[in-house]
């Protein structure tokens, strides 16, 4: 069988695996919602009329640029562990690598699959926002600040898919990489956070907390397209998210790749 003709085939059974299982509508369906509710909250608290940048950016990602555990970032997180994490609840690892022994190509449409999910999902959230805003007389205002900010909210969303997939490709379960993207933001950075802000050989975890994954996260929805200090702003604080997910990947894919069914 040939390349393209493999990866359309894997395409296909990728995609209605995604779509049978009835968790992936509870997530997505839970995100659009979570967008939709916190837009109607704070178009109703504003005042009338253009809205304030932050409370704009609040509204359209679910409160992405402040949140310390970011709603659609986690839930599509979960998404990645629950696609991959059922081959290994269910015991179907071997029969999905006896469809597609192609294991490279399978780690590669899986991936392009949950981009398509989370992403789409979540422009659906920023533009059910959007409509939400307009109709209560709160018009955003898309200018190339805010455009650039919702574009990186787009990317960290696909980018938590692909974490909680390269997490559990590397578990090979879903409870580890569910706890740990739970504990790190909730736990462990803050932890971490207020330890620099103490005296003494503390003090070097200050610098440290704005580089952990879920800060990183934080920072690439900024306004700021620079930072100074511990403001990251939203170039480095993408690149190092994605430098995160990258290596998790990379984890995942030679899991994957070189480890028995």
């Amino acid at each position: 069988m040939s390349l393209p003709v493999a990866a359309r085939d894997t395409w296909r059974m990728e995609s209605v695996r995604l779509r049978t299982v009835r968790s992936s509508y509870l997530l997505v369906g839970v995100a659009v919602v979570t967008n939709g509710l916190l837009a109607l909250l704070l178009a109703l608290v504003v005042s009338a009329g253009p809205m304030d940048p932050d409370v704009q950016a609040a509204a359209l990602t679910a409160g992405a640029p402040a949140a310390q555990l970011p709603v659609l970032g986690t839930l599509f997180a979960m998404l990645g562990v629950l696609t991959v994490g059922h081959d290994y609840r269910y015991r179907l690892v071997r029969s999905v690598l006896v469809a597609q022994p192609r294991r490279s190509l399978l780690f590669a449409v899986r991936l392009g699959v949950l981009a398509a999910a989370s992403g789409g999902a979540a422009l659906a959230g920023v533009l059910l926002g959007a409509a939400i805003c307009v109709l209560l007389g709160r018009r955003p205002e898309l200018d190339p600040a805010s455009l650039r900010v919702l574009l990186a909210h787009l990317l960290v969303v696909v980018l938590s898919s692909w974490l909680g997939a390269g997490l559990t490709w590397v578990a090979r379960g879903t409870v580890g990489p569910i706890v740990l993207l739970l504990i790190v933001p909730l736990m462990v950075e803050p932890t971490v956070t207020l330890l620099g802000h103490l005296h003494g050989r503390w003090e070097v975890l200050a610098r440290v907390a704005p580089w952990l994954p879920s800060a990183a996260a934080r920072a690439a929805t900024s306004r700021r397209l620079w930072g100074t200090g511990p403001d990251l702003g939203a170039m480095a604080g993408l690149g190092t998210f994605a430098g995160f997910t990258a290596v998790v990947l990379l984890a995942g894919w030679l899991s994957l790749r070189h480890r028995d069914a």
